[in-house]
């Protein structure tokens, strides 16, 4: 399982490009569907996410409210889903996505562990 999310997480550097630049640590500032904080929205994270589901004690989220793709406040497959679309069909997810941001709804989920200032697209 693991040589198979490498080898995903390669094909997926391949197609989101990406470029880092300085930031400031924020633990509220995500971008939505980068489930394994990477900075960039792919299959990976998908996978990444159903994976955790699965094997809770082998995967530990990084950014909850960033796997919450759909923007419900739960994590489920429906995230995986919208995930998925958003990734196969270009369809929208909810804010802050494409650049790092804050969450505008208020839910129960954790706060991020990683620096999602840290990360912008290419457009």
């Amino acid at each position: 399982m693991r040589k198979l999310a490498a080898m995903l997480c390669l094909v997926c550097g391949a197609l989101c490009a990406q470029t880092y630049h300085q930031g400031v640590p924020e633990s509220d500032v995500f971008i939505r569907g980068d489930v394994d904080g990477d900075g960039a929205v792919c299959f990976s994270d998908s996978v990444t996410l159903l994976y955790s589901f699965f094997y809770p004690d082998r995967i530990e989220l990084l950014c909850q409210d960033a796997a919450d793709v759909n923007d419900d406040g739960y994590l489920n497959l429906a995230d995986v889903i919208s995930g998925l679309q958003n990734v196969f069909s270009s369809i929208p997810i909810a804010a802050p996505s494409g650049s790092p941001g804050i969450d505008p709804t208020d839910d129960d989920l954790c706060h991020c562990a990683y620096d999602a200032s840290a990360f912008y697209y290419n457009q």
